[in-house]
């Protein structure tokens, strides 16, 4: 049997794998589904669809490189905190991101899918975060 922390972890993957954010995030978020730009914009599923398909970003490669926090807040109820290398183009200029990213998700109808996602800038300093990890060891 699959404990609650793979499936999760499965959803995260299968987020960094997607060919299309927009098709994942349609299946795999609830029907207020919010994310938050670096930007501090909001964005839900059907905005994320246009920005994807008009031409402006296109991805190249994402993976996830660490879970910093997974915590379960109730059966049906997780927030996660980790961290994605992106390499995608964005108007004609090329990115290579490491960005945080907090999501909450919800176990609806024995699925997890992700409720909230907000991601950083692309301009993480890892070794801040290296430093709070241990800290707290």
């Amino acid at each position: 049997m699959v404990n609650v922390q793979d499936e999760i972890l499965d959803l995260l993957e299968n987020l960094a794998a997607a060919e299309y954010y927009h098709e994942f995030l349609r299946e795999n978020g609830t029907k207020d589904f919010l994310f938050i730009r670096p930007s501090g914009n909001p964005i839900d599923s059907d905005g994320f669809k246009k920005m994807t398909l008009c031409g402006d970003v296109i991805d190249n490669y994402s993976e996830i490189i660490d879970i910093d926090k997974l915590e379960l807040l109730s059966d049906t109820s997780a927030m996660c905190v980790f961290i994605m290398r992106e390499n995608f183009e964005y108007k004609g200029i090329k990115n290579d991101d490491v960005a945080i990213y907090t999501s909450i998700l919800k176990k609806i109808k024995n699925q997890w899918m992700f409720s909230f996602i907000h991601r950083s800038s692309g301009e993480v300093d890892m070794s801040l975060w290296n430093r709070l990890r241990q800290s707290m060891t």
